[in-house]
């Protein structure tokens, strides 16, 4: 009652586990696709410029792990 947890991934289990945990779900899939592409670019000599930044987005999926703070 005093702690609550956070994972990340959501892995398969996470909702199954005795208190099914709360976590932050990523596309992994999305994310190396992209990275790929990136990388891809830059060795074909497409791009040359600055690191870029892709935001991807996440979903924090609530499950029983987590609780509200009391006042």
């Amino acid at each position: 009652d005093d702690v609550s947890i956070v994972g990340f991934d959501d892995i398969d289990m996470a909702p199954y586990l005795e208190t099914p945990l709360t976590t932050v779900a990523q596309d992994s899939f999305a994310i190396g696709k992209r990275a790929g592409e990136f990388l891809i670019e830059r060795m074909e000599g497409w791009y040359s410029g600055a690191p870029r930044l892709e935001l991807i987005p996440t979903q924090l999926r609530v499950r029983a792990s987590t609780s509200v703070a009391p006042p």
